[in-house]
This record gives structure tokens, C-alpha cells and sequence, in this order.
């Protein structure tokens, strides 16, 4: 019980959390950035 509350806030939160900064740019842009950190990080993480 107390996994699926924990869940259904971070579930919340992370639908909540990013609705400023869509109003303040457009959703491509959120995307864009989040692509690239998340590029960036498995560059860091795999060895060729």
C-alpha cells in the first residue's frame, strides 16, 4: 500500500512539475532538453 501512494505522487508530481515551464516555452523545447541531458548522461555511462 504504501509503494502504490508513493507512486501515485511521484506519478502526480511529475505530470505537475513541468507545467510552468511548458507555459513559459513550447513543449519542443522541454523535449529538446530533455533529450540532450539524457544523450549526454549515456555518453557519460556506456564504454565503447
Amino acid at each position: 500500500m504504501f509503494f502504490g501512494l508513493l507512486s501515485a505522487v511521484g506519478e502526480a508530481s511529475y505530470t505537475l512539475i513541468p507545467v510552468s515551464i511548458v507555459k513559459r516555452t513550447s513543449s519542443l523545447v522541454g523535449t529538446g532538453w530533455g533529450m540532450l541531458t539524457a544523450g549526454m548522461d549515456w555518453v557519460g555511462s556506456v564504454r565503447f
